[in-house]
């Protein structure tokens, strides 16, 4: 494989990335997407096309010795209206995350080892880092495990102190009519 195709993975990551935290930092009408979960409909301002972001919020808050806050589990989808697709999901959290265990084979991001419990189901997953160093970039698969729970979701990771931290979600209720209407049918 070549670097610049390597270069590219880890730059569109990075672009994901930087959509998240825009996102994020900018107040935008949320409406209820069921449960606990919020959905927000933009359009990319240079392209015109759609996207939608679902959120959900943490049960509770977490603190380091550096900050305190919710942690939030994000889904971003786009696309037109006959061809929606997933684009990325992502866990931000108010804390900085640990050191990296590895390193993504494909593009050499960091990666952390975390455990996602959903109900009474373990699955350990490495997620990419984000170049902030509280966002976790989640893979398809951990994010339909999530959005299936039917009571909660534990995500457990390290903080930059090396502490396990946990973020509980409460995901069940996600009206996935709405998922499979911004995302298609890939989480069902």
């Amino acid at each position: 494989m070549g670097c610049a195709v390597i270069t590219s993975a880890v730059a569109m990551l990075t672009r994901f990335s930087a959509v998240l935290l825009m996102l994020c930092s900018v107040a935008m009408t949320q409406s209820p997407a069921g449960g606990k979960w919020t959905y927000v409909v933009s359009e990319d301002k240079l392209t015109g096309a759609p996207y939608g972001i679902f959120g959900l919020m943490a049960d509770e808050q977490m603190a380091d010795e550096i900050g305190k806050g919710f942690p939030s589990f994000l889904i971003m989808c786009g696309g037109t209206v006959k061809s929606p697709h997933w684009i990325t999901s992502s866990l931000r959290s108010p804390i900085v995350l640990g050191k990296p265990d590895t390193r993504s084979v494909l593009t050499e991001v960091p990666q952390q080892i975390v455990a996602l419990r959903a109900d009474d189901n373990m699955h350990v997953h490495a997620w990419n880092m984000a170049g902030d160093f509280r966002t976790f970039m989640v893979d398809k698969g951990a994010t339909k495990e999530l959005i299936e729970a039917k009571t909660t979701a534990r995500i457990q990771f390290r903080d930059s102190s090396e502490h396990k931290q946990v973020a509980i979600f409460s995901p069940s209720g996600l009206n996935m009519e709405m998922l499979t209407k911004a995302c298609g049918k890939v989480f069902r």
